[in-house]
């Protein structure tokens, strides 16, 4: 009888003492990619440490920022490979209309197009993937606030490559997320 009553005392020992450990020498999952060269901890995506991501998401990451780096040179030969001629871009406008792809790539800046990404999620089906991000413009040089979009990409598979399908971009406010208390408040 002592020895279980000694055994049930030292059981929740032995596990406040394993959580203590673990959590002291819990290993940092990767950070997902950056789309562009910044060492700050980005607001919108919060602390990297606690951020994973998917194979889907590390290939999409790439393609997306492969896109928007082609819109932005106006490169024809990328944008060929990225976009079929079907192409259509969806912004919620007064006509609700799409915007075609020559009038896209075109525009010039009248039809935005986001430049670094944030908060990606990807979804596969059989040939289809939907890609989910924040997405941001460049800032302007006269200091005015960059736009923020929620985007939707449907991307279908052609061959061994992608093509972006439909993209619908709506402008959101900009995403605020709370400083994190640092313990010394």
């Amino acid at each position: 009888m002592k020895d279980t009553v000694c055994a049930l005392r030292l059981v929740p020992l032995i596990v406040a003492v394993s959580y203590a450990l673990t959590a002291q020498t819990g290993k940092k999952p990767p950070t997902p990619p950056k789309a562009g060269a910044q060492e700050q901890v980005d607001p919108l995506q919060g602390s990297p440490k606690i951020i994973t991501a998917t194979r889907q998401v590390t290939l999409f990451w790439q393609i997306e920022n492969d896109l928007s780096q082609a819109l932005q040179k106006k490169d024809q030969a990328a944008l060929n490979k990225l976009l079929p001629e079907d192409f259509r871009l969806w912004l919620p406008n007064q006509t609700g209309s799409a915007i075609s792809r020559e009038d896209w790539t075109n525009s010039g800046m009248e039809t935005p197009f986001p430049t670094q990404l944030r908060q990606m999620s990807a979804h596969e089906y059989p040939d289809i993937m939907v890609v989910k991000f924040i997405g941001q413009e460049k800032t302007s040089a006269k200091g005015s606030a960059a736009k923020q979009y929620f985007v939707v990409d449907v991307w279908a598979r052609n061959g061994d490559a992608w093509e972006l399908n439909d993209r619908y971009m709506t402008p959101i406010a900009p995403i605020q997320v709370p400083k994190r208390p640092s313990g010394k408040e």
